[in-house]
């Protein structure tokens, strides 16, 4: 951090009043989002960071770019959460949560965690729950466990589905079974 992160700030800085005088919007917009992050993280200047990202959401919406916006927003939450404004931080995703309706369900699971995170933070356990577990299931909807039954099992197994392929998952035929993984060898 230190000189190399001012040096790196300044840089930024130049570069945005350069692509401002060429009106490059999009630059512009890209460039905030960059020195946000750097005012957010190695720089430890939350309230610069604000500024900076509020003014990168606006440069997004401007040019009608939604992903971008609710992804300024998201980082503008965070800023706001690092400098302590938490209830400002939870207007702004739910800002981000209004935007995201028509984008990806995976973006609009991150917006629905950073809202459980903040209504956790601000002491709504059940509101934050509530989002993380809409979040979770946008990731994942058929859920990260499963129970199998049959023949093999008869009395049931429970098995990781991330950690099986989709056609392990449902089987007819042959199968091995071995009762511990010394058996395997």
């Amino acid at each position: 951090s230190g000189p190399a992160a001012a040096a790196v700030q300044q840089a930024l800085s130049a570069s945005l009043d350069l692509w401002r005088r060429l009106d490059e919007r999009d630059l512009v917009a890209q460039g905030l989002i960059r020195l946000g992050r750097l005012q957010a993280g190695r720089l430890q200047r939350p309230l610069d960071a604000v500024r900076t990202f509020t003014e990168a959401a606006a440069a997004y919406e401007a040019l009608g770019l939604d992903v971008d916006v609710v992804d300024a927003l998201l980082l503008l939450g965070g800023a706001q959460r690092q400098a302590g404004a938490m209830r400002e931080a939870l207007d702004t995703y739910e800002r981000a949560q209004a935007r995201s309706a028509n984008l990806d369900p995976r973006m609009r699971a991150v917006v629905e965690s950073d809202l459980g995170r903040a209504f956790a933070e601000l002491g709504d356990a059940e509101r934050g729950v509530e989002y993380a577990t809409r979040a979770i299931a946008a990731f994942k909807a058929e859920g990260a466990m499963a129970v199998l039954h049959g023949n093999l099992a008869p009395r049931g197994a429970v098995i990781k589905q991330s950690a099986a392929s989709p056609k392990l998952l449902q089987h007819t035929g042959r199968a091995v079974v071995f009762e511990s993984v010394e058996d395997m060898t």
